[in-house]
């Protein structure tokens, strides 16, 4: 048997071969996501597939497992992906991003006067950059959310599903975009795939236009998913807003870290923000360890760890256990209680390394 990875960089197909029979492979992605503002590469993991009559064999663990040694030799730092539930588990993932369920009625939206200086109109090629700005100052700093390149934006092509098409539509004041929305109908709603706003003024304005949209249905609400301290989320809710949040055990997004020193100094300069100066922390997967610290007059690094490495906190837990805590999936109190994270040293630090997030990607970048 021979595992065949990407020629050049990660990028291509991971797939276990027999006598030139394709046993099982995966779709690997070269993707950065957000970890607080921070860009983290990751390998996005999709279309697992193994044909019947080789299932059952273990060629699917071969290829994820090769998966992972082949990111970790790769030096990048996280592998992301889409699963369903009892199965990713047991190679080292786990749920890093919750889900939403946010609403507006239309009852009460319709409400809200005409905006003067406003235009609504739908997204055409030359607005691909305005709504590219907009989601890089107003998204991309919300953990979790997937890093878009510009020049390489290339519109809404994918609604909640494939065999829904995109509508996406911009909101002007005078000749500058602030605001867009990427909009599906159906019967009972209209949903939003996607949307943000510059500010409160622009977020309101585009609410009437959405609700003017609805009525013309009609819809009774505008459904969107979006965590509770969106913009969107409190701009809306004196307008009957309500929003949902469910934190699944298993399955959906997904992850684990591939290499611990990458993903490290990626972070750096975020935990150095939260913690502040005059620490150093040791963490410890089961399959590597790495030491970061930050000395009182700033001097950073991050190294391997050895038998003789000292921290003023350790933090030993699974690699998807720590792409919890740096997903802010779930509280390092909370782990430690379930005794799915082992601390020592100066416990508190690690409360103030891994604060609790509202992580979220939007559906587009869904893979």
């Amino acid at each position: 048997m021979e595992l065949k990875y990407p020629n050049k960089g990660i990028d291509g197909e991971v797939a276990l071969y027999e006598d030139g029979d394709r046993l099982s492979n995966l779709r690997l992605l070269d993707i950065h996501v957000s970890i607080g503002g921070e860009r983290v590469r990751a390998g996005g993991i999709a279309g697992v597939s193994t044909p019947d009559e080789h299932r059952g064999k273990g060629y699917s663990r071969k290829v994820m497992e090769g998966t992972t040694r082949f990111l970790r030799k790769q030096k990048v730092p996280a592998a992301f992906l889409f699963g369903i539930r009892h199965f990713y588990t047991k190679y080292g993932y786990a749920v890093v991003l919750p889900g939403y369920e946010a609403a507006v009625p239309v009852h009460y939206a319709k409400e809200i006067p005409k905006p003067a200086g406003y235009s609504w109109r739908r997204m055409g090629e030359q607005d691909y950059g305005e709504a590219l700005r907009i989601y890089n100052r107003v998204c991309f700093p919300r953990t979790g959310m997937r890093a878009r390149s510009t020049g390489a934006h290339g519109g809404f092509g994918k609604n909640i599903s494939w065999s829904t098409i995109a509508d996406p539509w911009v909101l002007a004041k005078g000749k500058k975009t602030v605001a867009y929305a990427v909009k599906e109908f159906r019967r009972e709603s209209v949903i939003l795939v996607e949307a943000a706003a510059l500010d409160h003024e622009a977020s309101v304005a585009m609410l009437h236009f959405l609700a003017r949209d609805a009525m013309q249905c009609p819809a009774a609400e505008i459904a969107f998913k979006a965590p509770p301290d969106d913009p969107l989320v409190l701009n809306w809710i004196p307008y009957g807003g309500r929003v949902q949040v469910f934190r699944e055990a298993d399955g959906g997004p997904m992850a684990r870290i591939t290499h611990l020193e990458s993903l490290l100094k990626g972070t750096l300069p975020l935990l150095e923000k939260r913690v502040g100066k005059g620490w150093s922390a040791l963490f410890d997967t089961g399959e590597e360890k790495a030491v970061a610290w930050v000395s009182r007059t700033g001097t950073s690094n991050v190294a391997k760890a050895t038998g003789k490495s000292r921290a003023t906190v350790k933090i030993r837990t699974t690699p998807g256990g720590l792409a919890q805590l740096f997903f802010g999936y779930r509280s390092p109190e909370e782990m430690m209680g379930a005794g799915a994270v082992k601390a020592s040293g100066k416990v508190p630090l690690a409360a103030k390394m891994f604060p609790m997030q509202y992580g979220h990607m939007m559906q587009r970048d869904h893979f």
